[in-house]
């Protein structure tokens, strides 16, 4: 295609399995202006044969197989590097949007251009596509950068699904330029400390409709009191502290660098408290 707006980056590695309904997915889209980067990350399953199956047959895909693997890291920053449309967003090689998925957030940019990332509200499903769980609503997030929506971010616990706003679509000038403290870090919370930056950097909007589904490769049918205790008993004080610093690192020249150090610093005091009495095994 022609001049596309938007590029889509999937890195993928051994993707066999849910690969196929990522890419029905994508390419079922009711808006069709964008471009599929697919790097595959020198896969030893049928990935390859997958992806060039539906690039023959769809020229809005570019597939790349690297020589040898990479690291997950650089694979999601190579889809980027490769892209040169005004838009971008990164795709997980497991996931499923609604049809009207990138219509909805491309239509919310085309009505204001100040708007830096666009996402909406998720479900998550698992290995079989079945529905599970409603993540708490995003929308709060929407707005101008501003005091209340970084305190609210940084409050809102880990297990409420906030890592997953790293799949919205973002202005492409403000993403490589954020992208920049990403490059060279790969440590635990690193997507939700880009979500911060994000929030932090630029006015951003939430669609009120899910219609983003985000799988968890657990085969359960229900989300319980007791699963949001075993994600959270999940996390060890090493990972926290990098979460942490690494906090402290994305926002240190930011406006909002105060509240940030703040709040992570009560933060990361409260889960070693709760880790050390072993409310958290």
């Amino acid at each position: 295609m022609n001049n596309p707006k938007l590029t889509i980056g999937m890195p993928v590695y051994n993707g066999e399995l849910f690969i196929e309904d990522a890419l029905k997915s994508l390419l079922s889209q009711s808006y069709k202006n964008f471009e599929l980067i697919i790097s595959d990350n020198n896969s030893t399953d049928n990935t390859e044969n997958i992806c060039k199956k539906y690039s023959l047959n769809d020229q809005r895909i570019k597939y790349i197989k690297q020589h040898k693997n990479i690291g997950a890291h650089e694979n999601f920053m190579f889809v980027l590097k490769d892209s040169e449309t005004n838009y971008f967003m990164w795709a997980a090689a497991d996931d499923l949007w609604d049809s009207r998925f990138l219509e909805k957030c491309m239509q919310a940019i085309d009505k204001d251009h100040n708007l830096g990332y666009v996402f909406s509200n998720i479900y998550n499903i698992n290995i079989l596509n079945k529905k599970y769980r409603e993540i708490p609503s995003f929308v709060k997030y929407s707005g101008e950068p501003s005091l209340k929506k970084i305190y609210t971010y940084l409050l809102d616990a880990e297990f409420n699904g906030k890592a997953n706003l790293f799949y919205g679509i973002y202005n492409s000038s403000l993403l490589k330029e954020m992208i920049k403290k990403l490059e060279h870090q790969a440590s635990w919370g690193l997507d939700m400390n880009f979500n911060l930056l994000t929030l932090c950097s630029t006015k951003t909007y939430i669609i009120d409709d899910i219609l983003f589904y985000k799988k968890r490769h657990e085969n359960i049918e229900y989300f319980t009191y007791k699963d949001n205790i075993t994600l959270r008993n999940k996390f060890k004080i090493h990972d926290f502290l990098e979460y942490y610093k690494t906090s402290l690192l994305f926002t240190y020249k930011n406006k909002y660098f105060p509240i940030v150090f703040l709040i992570m610093t009560y933060r990361l005091c409260e889960f070693s408290f709760f880790k050390i009495k072993g409310f958290f095994k």
